[in-house]
């Protein structure tokens, strides 16, 4: 947060939104997904550490002439008692947390949480 703090101007605003465990392991255990057009295709794999709470995504991107590249995300899923405990010791005068979907409160069954944050002046 101090990083993202720093590289806003006063006043600034960042929104970003944050993988939950729900979301976790319901949607990253061994998903695998296959799609191909006329451009090129894809295989999508997915996997999640529930003890680790790393979700990691792996992007297997064919061209056309079959040459592939890989590209790989890795992200840590969050509960909210972290996000309000970093908003709350963190360096931002105001925010905001809501439930992605549905812009509301954040409930037990809220599988990604949109983060609004504010720099003071």
């Amino acid at each position: 947060m101090l990083n993202t703090h720093s590289l806003l101007k006063p006043e600034g605003i960042v929104i970003c939104d944050v993988a939950t465990p729900i979301l976790c392991q319901r949607h990253f255990r061994g998903y695998h997904e296959l799609f191909a057009d006329e451009q090129g295709s894809y295989e999508r794999i997915t996997g999640y550490d529930s003890h680790t709470r790393i979700a990691e995504t792996s992007f297997n991107l064919y061209s056309d002439s079959g040459e592939a590249e890989v590209e790989l995300h890795r992200q840590r899923a969050y509960d909210l008692e972290e996000i309000q405990t970093a908003c709350d010791r963190g360096p931002f005068s105001e925010w905001d947390i809501l439930d992605n979907d549905t812009l509301g409160e954040v409930g037990p069954d809220t599988e990604r949480i949109l983060l609004i944050l504010r720099r003071s002046a």
